[in-house]
Order: structure tokens, then C-alpha cells, then sequence
């Protein structure tokens, strides 16, 4: 059957509530909600989400030594990662001075907020737990040491096999 003339047959009807009432009397708590209140409601989400991310953090207090810290942005690349006073621009990202911090390396730009107490020349930033890694303990390292172990001589078997 064609997609066109998929509304006329009658088994292919699906009963659905209306989107509006269809009297004037009728309730709008019975009607599903309309496209557009989805999209309005879908909207101011997205408007609370972007005022969320646009709002710079407030400033911090060094626990070193007391002073009022400055907020800005750690942004890394695959030479380096610099520090930027100020909270990023939706387009051109932080301005002003940076500070160049030596790194191991990353794939990706992406910044880390970060206070910096001129100071005591001292940073801090907040890290989620969830991130933090565990501490390995001893036993755990000669599990994994041992594991390594015996994948690796597994696999000179089976390369000495094959060959």
C-alpha cells in the first residue's frame, strides 16, 4: 500500500489524544501537549544550560596565602598547555597573557578552570572525585605485574607456533 494512503485504511489508525481541545469547555490537562510547547519547554532548557556554562565561576580565596585568586582557563594542545586569565570567548576562546605550563601531551583542546594566586604563583583547580585515580597498592601491582607476565610469555608461544 502506498505511504500516502496509509491514513485510509482503518487498521492502520492510531488513536491518539487531541492536541488541543476540541470545545471550549474541555479541559487542557485531557490534550497531550502541543510541538510548540515542547519546543518552548525544550528551549528554556537550553537557555539555562547556556546561562549555566557562560557564568564565570566566583572568585577563590588562596589557601596559601590568603589573597583573592584570579579565575581562568588551562587549555592544552599537542605542544603544550597555557593558562589564560579570564573566562573563555564563545568564539576566540580566553584573552590576555598566558602562562605556559609544560605537558606530557593531549590530542585534544579543551580547557580546565583553574585560580591562579599572583601572589604565592600558585594554581588551583577542582578536580571530581570520580576522576581522581585510586592509589594502587602493593598487592594489586604484583596481580597486574604477574597478569603482564604471563600474557606476555603466552604470546611468545604462540608466536613461536606460528612461526
Amino acid at each position: 500500500m502506498p505511504f500516502w494512503k496509509k491514513s485510509e485504511d482503518p487498521w492502520d489508525y492510531e488513536p491518539e489524544k487531541p492536541s488541543r481541545p476540541a470545545e471550549p469547555g474541555q479541559e487542557e490537562k485531557d490534550c497531550a501537549p502541543s510541538l510548540m510547547d515542547e519546543l518552548r519547554g525544550w528551549n528554556e532548557e537550553r537557555k539555562e544550560k547556556k546561562a549555566l556554562r557562560e557564568t564565570p565561576p566566583p572568585p577563590m580565596i588562596c589557601p596559601w596565602c590568603g589573597q583573592e585568586m584570579e579565575v581562568g582557563t588551562i587549555t592544552g594542545g599537542r605542544d603544550s598547555v597555557q593558562w589564560w586569565p579570564g573566562w573563555p570567548n564563545r568564539f576566540f576562546g580566553a584573552s590576555g597573557p598566558e602562562i605556559d605550563i609544560l605537558h606530557e601531551g593531549s590530542l585534544f583542546n579543551r580547557y580546565k578552570t583553574a585560580w591562579l594566586c599572583r601572589g604565592c604563583r600558585r594554581m588551583v583547580m577542582e578536580i571530581p572525585e570520580e576522576e581522581i585515580p585510586k592509589p594502587l597498592t602493593s598487592e594489586k601491582a604484583a596481580e597486574q605485574l604477574e597478569e603482564q607476565r604471563r600474557r606476555e610469555a603466552q604470546r611468545k608461544i604462540d608466536r613461536g607456533l606460528q612461526g
